[in-house]
């Protein structure tokens, strides 16, 4: 007998089950180990039934965290158009940007904090307004400028300098564990305030004219 056809329900079920099927794998023995033979022998299937949803290994890969980070870039782009007020938005991007690392600590170390191994060959870097999130900051940033309430500088830049400095705090405390460094949550938070900060010193100047 035929297996039934699955709804686009049932069919979305499935790929997120053998998507956290390959991140057990993954923290298990790391990325050599996320194989097809490998992720269908844990799920209960045959390697062909994987790659009814998965094209590829390297599709699978990517897919570890590709759907949760695209399902963040799209809550920031629905935030993005309910919040006119920039500078608002740049805490408010900054805000679920931390929030979703810290809920998600396999994204964070598999993936934001991953360092490619020397033997890997570098990817070819892709234009940063496409990355929903730098795009966001980067347009809130002009605005704010354009306004008076954000100080002068290249949005695009100082949305990158925003993004190393968040980074940085939700890295340091898991790189430098034998430090009685605050917690990533903590620092983070801080770091926000600090950030938010340095985009307005200057901005009142920048209005008024020496």
């Amino acid at each position: 007998m035929a297996r039934p056809n699955l709804t686009a329900e049932q069919k979305a079920r499935m790929r997120e089950r053998i998507r956290l099927q390959a991140l057990a794998v993954y923290n298990e023995a790391g990325l050599e180990a996320v194989s097809i033979r490998a992720v269908a022998k844990r799920a209960g299937m045959s390697p062909a039934g994987i790659y009814s949803f998965f094209a590829s290994r390297q599709a699978l890969i990517e897919a570890l965290w590709l759907d949760p980070v695209r399902a963040m870039l799209d809550q920031m782009v629905v935030q993005a158009a309910a919040t006119p007020d920039p500078l608002v938005l740049v805490r408010l991007l900054l805000d679920l940007f931390v929030r979703f690392s810290l809920a998600n600590p396999e994204i964070l170390r598999g993936a934001f904090l991953r360092v490619r191994p020397t033997k890997e060959s570098a990817p070819s870097p892709r234009p940063l307004h496409q990355l929903d999130f730098h795009r966001l900051l980067a347009e809130a940033i002009a605005e704010g400028q354009t306004s008076g309430h954000i100080r002068p500088g290249d949005p695009a830049l100082m949305a990158q300098a925003l993004w190393a400095g968040l980074h940085g705090a939700l890295a340091i405390p898991i790189h430098m564990e034998a430090w009685g460094l605050s917690d990533p949550q903590s620092l983070a938070e801080e770091v926000t305030t600090l950030l938010m900060t340095g985009l307005l010193d200057g901005a009142a100047h920048a209005r008024t004219g020496p």
